[in-house]
Formats: C-alpha cells, sequence, structure tokens
C-alpha cells in the first residue's frame, strides 16, 4: 500500500478488491489487514479476497475479480 494513502480521504475512491493467496509469501494476512483496515478507516469500500495459491491470480481469483466487477459496473435501477 503506497504510504501517501495514509493521509488522504479516500471516500471517493472507487471500489477496491483486494486479494491474497493463502501461500504468498511477501503480502502476508497481517499486511493485507493492515491494509484492509487502514483502506476502510479512510473511507474506502475495500473488499477483501484470499484465495489458494501464492502470487499468481488462479482462476478462484478471477471469478472473484468478475463477480465484483459485475457488482460495480452493475446499472442502477
Amino acid at each position: 500500500m503506497p504510504p501517501e494513502l495514509e493521509t488522504r480521504d479516500l471516500s471517493r475512491f472507487p471500489p477496491v478488491l483486494l486479494g491474497r493467496g493463502t501461500s504468498e509469501e511477501w503480502y502476508d494476512a497481517a499486511k493485507m489487514e493492515h491494509d484492509v483496515e487502514l483502506l476502510r478507516r479512510k473511507g474506502a469500500d475495500v473488499r477483501p479476497c484470499v484465495f489458494e495459491g501464492g502470487h499468481e491470480w488462479t482462476n478462484e481469483f478471477r471469478a472473484a475479480a468478475g463477480q465484483f466487477l459485475e457488482e460495480v459496473f452493475r446499472p442502477v435501477s
């Protein structure tokens, strides 16, 4: 997470899908939790997604990303 986001109001930020593989070596659960809390505290709509795998996108994450995009871009009735 870029450090400059800690000082910004993110309430007008677009929704965020934040993904992490369970075997990811660099982006561990604690870092993800910190980032989710930071984004929420700053007003961002963040949706965490933990999937089986590492740093590379898996079909599970691709499906979650597709669902996220459908929700975000669903026309308002």
